[in-house]
């Protein structure tokens, strides 16, 4: 080992060791730590010392050579006696190819590209029902409440009754008034009556007249009318009518009469009915009040046998099973 412990930390270059003072060629571009008083130790047999440098070399020749000139390396081409080169990859020719037959179709087989799975959506989380809270329906709400329904039952009733359409002017002061009218629409009553009443007998036979076509006319119109509904739709509507009337007995300003119809079926006739008939027909009741004549009449039949009233029972059945009849064949 060595006494001196100080060491020399030296970085070196080709340039540093001039060529001819020392028989080396070329010095490491390194950095060598050596003590700086060494000269040769059997640590480092290959470093020496020039001029308190270390150096090592890789060369020992005494005399300065040329630079070696490096040959080009000549690549051996191997010859082929195919076209096409071999396979590089060994496993791929290891490979066994099936021999094909003659005359054989050969299938080629294509991998079937994978499937990809579709991902399945994730399930909502159901919303939780809200509460329902019921709230007390005070007196006044219930108030509103029916008298709403009552009225969306009355416009039913009147969409239900058949308004008919209007009608001309059937007298000779309405066809006047109405006259009057397109002339002067400020026109009043009392102008119109004052100047009827000063009518010739010229001017009123002309304005009857033209109220009694007019008559006409409303007949063939309101015939006209009733026929293009059905005997039903006409039986529901005069339904509807009565209780109109009897809802609005006071407040109507015109009371809603019954559509006449031909077609619509007469309703049974009761027994009484016949023997009232009968009573009123043979004149023993002239010159007598309604109420006396009802009353006369229901002491007689509460004073019949029951052979008396076969007649009369007879009939109503007969008439009876005619209203039964009717009602299938009309009302369906």
């Amino acid at each position: 080992m060595l006494a001196n412990s100080s060491r020399a930390f030296v970085r070196l270059f080709p340039t540093e060791v001039p060529k001819t003072s020392t028989g080396f060629r070329r010095v490491a571009n390194t950095f060598i730590t050596i003590p700086a008083s060494l000269v040769l130790c059997r640590q480092f047999p290959s470093f020496y010392v020039h001029d308190g440098l270390a150096l090592r070399s890789y060369a020992t020749t005494t005399s300065e050579a040329e630079p070696r000139v490096r040959k080009p390396r000549t690549t051996r081409k191997t010859a082929t006696t195919g076209s096409e080169p071999k396979a590089k990859n060994p496993a791929a020719s290891r490979k066994t190819v099936a021999k094909r037959v003659p005359g054989e179709k050969t299938v080629s087989r294509k991998a079937k590209p994978a499937a990809k799975r579709k991902a399945k959506p994730k399930a909502k989380p159901k919303a939780k029902p809200k509460k329902t809270i019921k709230r007390a329906v005070t007196d006044e709400q219930k108030a509103k409440a029916a008298t709403k329904k009552e009225a969306q039952h009355i416009r039913v009733l009147k969409h239900t009754a058949l308004l008919k359409p209007k009608e001309l002017p059937g007298s000779a002061f309405s066809v006047l008034l109405a006259e009057m009218g397109k002339a002067n629409h400020s026109i009043q009553g009392k102008e119109a009556s004052a100047k009827y009443k000063d009518f010739t007998p010229a001017e009123l036979e002309h304005y009857n007249h033209i109220a009694n076509q007019n008559k006409a006319a409303n007949l063939v119109a309101y015939k006209k009318w009733v026929e293009s509904y059905t005997p039903q739709q006409i039986k529901d509507a005069n339904n509807a009518r009565n209780l109109l009337n009897r809802r609005f007995k006071s407040s109507l300003s015109k009371t809603l009469f019954q559509i006449k119809d031909d077609r619509q079926v007469k309703g049974p006739v009761t027994a009484y009915l016949y023997f009232n008939t009968e009573r009123n027909l043979s004149g023993d009741l002239k010159h007598m009040s309604i109420k006396d004549k009802a009353a006369l009449v229901s002491s007689e039949w509460k004073g019949l046998t029951a052979d008396e009233k076969k007649k009369y029972l007879d009939q109503q059945a007969a008439d009876m099973s005619r209203y039964r009849l009717e009602q299938k064949t009309v009302y369906g």
